[in-house]
């Protein structure tokens, strides 16, 4: 029988590996505190866009927490100049996972928020574009009797054409918050009142991070993510099996609604696997269009592909392709997808 102390005394080597590991378990330990903070949130559930009186704004998600990203973390991470210069010296899927494994790495064993005086209160959600020339302002009244003017708030913006998303980010000087009423105007108009008091906690940790609205729930990225998992099990299949019409669309499928995967039209995507020359997406244009064949709020996300000549570069469009989604559950479900036009 093996004497595990007497071997780990008698071997130095095996010592300082065994004071490495517990030193670096440690430092992990600590690292993993850093990035754990708590936010409390109210979700707005539904869409109503089309509805006049919320003049095309849609609030999602009303948040307060009491830390803020640290000053100077990302020129932390542009910083690691050696860490990323390796990285471009690989080459296709190789550097892909190079930079998504030390990008991981890099962001773990770093300090990315800081405690703050007060709180953060932070709005975010969607508006129209058609029909305005100004995106929403915003006044928050604070547990009733602080008011923080719109003149206070940091409006953060991703455009999307039709569609754009928005997160609002105030200051709050105050002890405590119980009670918060959300006033959005647009355009000399004023929208309906959002009432945020029932809040639910999210615990934020290193694996599940906070992501700005337009970051977690963007239709756009749920229909990239659903191109590339379908052509990865096509890829499989034509490895194991020879033909497309066998393709695992396991991954793919995951962002189906329940009701359509056994009838989602897969023929639609075929031009993928047929196609010779390589292409390209050029940026989706996402669009609000109600109801649409029975089902209520329904997205339109457009794809316009690309091809791309070896020798020359030049870029040819080869068509557009539309991609229908729902939120179920705070995620994009696919419910429909056209032929390619």
């Amino acid at each position: 029988m093996v004497n595990y102390k007497s071997l780990i005394k008698n071997n130095l080597w095996l010592q300082l590996l065994l004071a490495l590991l517990a030193i670096w378990l440690v430092i992990t330990l600590i690292f993993f505190f850093h990035h754990r903070v708590v936010a409390r949130t109210v979700e707005i559930p539904g869409w109503q866009l089309d509805e006049a009186q919320n003049l095309g704004v849609q609030i999602k998600k009303i948040s307060v927490y009491d830390w803020q990203r640290a000053p100077g973390y990302y020129q932390g991470m542009a910083g690691l100049g050696p860490l990323w210069s390796l990285g471009h010296r690989l080459q296709g899927e190789v550097a892909e996972g190079y930079f998504q494994a030390a990008g991981a790495i890099a962001a773990y064993y770093s300090r990315p928020y800081q405690k703050t005086e007060g709180y953060r209160i932070e709005v975010a959600g969607a508006y129209l574009n058609e029909g305005y020339t100004q995106p929403p302002r915003f006044t928050v009244t604070v547990n009733e009797d602080l008011v923080i003017e719109e003149d206070s708030f940091t409006l953060d913006v991703e455009e999307g054409g039709k569609l754009s998303y928005f997160t609002a980010t105030a200051h709050a000087d105050v002890d405590g918050i119980t009670h918060l009423d959300v006033q959005y105007h647009r355009e000399g108009q004023e929208g309906p009142k959002e009432t945020a008091e029932n809040f639910e906690v999210e615990l934020y940790t290193a694996f599940n991070g906070p992501l700005g609205y337009s970051r977690r729930y963007n239709p756009e990225g749920t229909v990239v993510e659903f191109i590339k998992d379908y052509q990865e099990g096509s890829k499989k299949a034509q490895r194991y099996v020879g033909q497309w019409e066998k393709t695992d669309k396991g991954g793919a499928r995951q962002v189906l609604r329940a009701n359509e995967k056994g009838q989602f039209p897969w023929k639609n995507l075929q031009w993928m696997q047929k196609e010779k020359k390589p292409w390209s997406i050029q940026r989706p244009i996402t669009e609000y269009l109600g109801e649409l064949k029975g089902i209520a709020d329904v997205f339109a996300v457009t794809l316009r592909y690309v091809s791309l000549e070896e020798k020359s570069g030049a870029a040819e469009t080869m068509g557009e392709q539309k991609f229908y989604l729902v939120e179920e559950g705070n995620r994009w479900k696919i419910i429909d997808v056209s032929p390619l036009n």
